[in-house]
């Protein structure tokens, strides 16, 4: 579990991943922050928490906005082209640029603080 933050300030709605540095050692896990920032993981087998090992943190947030185009709808008139805006660096998005870097280790309390930062 832990808490994501932005310039200082919770995030809520973000996607948070625990990728494995090491193919077959530990396992993906994920999670989405609540308004305190907070999260609690769980793995895609949809069991709580993580297994023990290294692994790569990748965290996003995206919201959909209108390109300002517009299209024709089946039933008639026009409805916005929406597009995805990342809302946090882009560096945080890839397992190959995020700077975040974790051990998850057996037996012990495993809580992480994220400071997102530009």
């Amino acid at each position: 579990m832990g808490v994501v933050t932005y310039k200082g300030q919770p995030v809520e709605g973000a996607n948070v991943m625990f990728s494995p540095t090491t193919q077959g050692q530990g396992v993906a896990a994920m999670a989405v922050t609540d308004a305190a920032g907070k999260f609690t993981l769980q793995t895609a087998q949809g069991k709580p928490g993580a297994v023990p090992g290294e692994y790569v943190v990748m965290i996003t947030k995206t919201e959909m906005v209108p390109t300002g185009e517009k299209v024709p709808k089946p039933e008639g008139g026009m409805e916005d082209v929406m597009t995805t805006k990342h809302l946090l660096p882009e560096k945080y998005r890839f397992p190959s640029s995020t700077p975040l870097k974790v051990k998850i280790e057996e037996g012990k309390v495993n809580e992480f603080q994220f400071n997102l930062e530009d």
